[in-house]
């Protein structure tokens, strides 16, 4: 694969000789990952496609948001990057941004209309997968900005306090309930998220179950 330098030294010849090249695309990634966004600018000014796609089949726009690369979603979404684009997992760039804590990407995505209930092959969402990865400042963006439903629930019927709950985790589920998350709520075995706190116990959850039980 050709440097980045190499590509921008010789980036007119190439416009001028490459149509809808591959070679492009594979720049395109490189820029996004090292977070060039100046490169990704003129790339995209070229007519490299701003939804390019890497050999593992994630979009540039994915890239930038799990990698927190503000300047470059920019980029890509002025240029008309699909927010709803997803991986073989069903992974969107919301999804990815909130799982990685990407606060600014979380924000930017919003704002760009990505759609915040949207379900992974998994059924979860991206308020549900910034609870498992023990995103809480993610959560509240989501919930807060985005408008997250609380009611959501993977395959096993777990909501996203129940996720909190498993996961042993007092500040997100501090905040699950401020913003009203459903105590009685019961996942597909009958079980309510005190009661899997309880199965799961040991003494970081001491504090979850003092919630779940007011």
């Amino acid at each position: 694969m050709p440097s980045l330098r190499a590509a921008r030294l010789f980036f007119t010849i190439w416009v001028a000789s490459i149509s809808a090249s591959s070679e492009l695309e594979e720049l395109l990634v490189m820029a996004t990952v090292q977070n060039d966004a100046e490169a990704v600018g003129e790339f995209l000014e070229a007519g490299v496609g701003a939804d390019a796609i890497s050999e593992r089949g994630v979009t540039v726009l994915m890239m930038a948001s799990m990698m927190g690369h503000t300047d470059v979603a920019k980029h890509l979404l002025g240029s008309g990057a699909k927010t709803e684009a997803a991986d073989d997992l069903g992974n969107r760039p919301l999804m990815l941004a909130a799982s990685y804590g990407k606060l600014e990407l979380v924000g930017l995505l919003l704002d760009a209309g990505a759609e915040v209930n949207a379900r992974n092959k998994q059924s979860l969402t991206a308020l549900m997968l910034a609870t498992v990865e023990g995103q809480a400042s993610a959560a509240r963006i989501l919930m807060d900005k985005g408008g997250a439903t609380l009611d959501a629930a993977d395959r096993q019927g777990d909501q996203a306090l129940m996720l909190a709950a498993r996961k042993g985790d007092p500040d997100l589920t501090r905040l699950l309930l401020l913003f009203g998350a459903a105590t009685e709520a019961r996942n597909h075995v009958g079980m309510t998220a005190l009661m899997v706190a309880v199965s799961m116990v040991h003494a970081e959850e001491l504090e979850i179950m003092g919630q779940l039980a007011v």
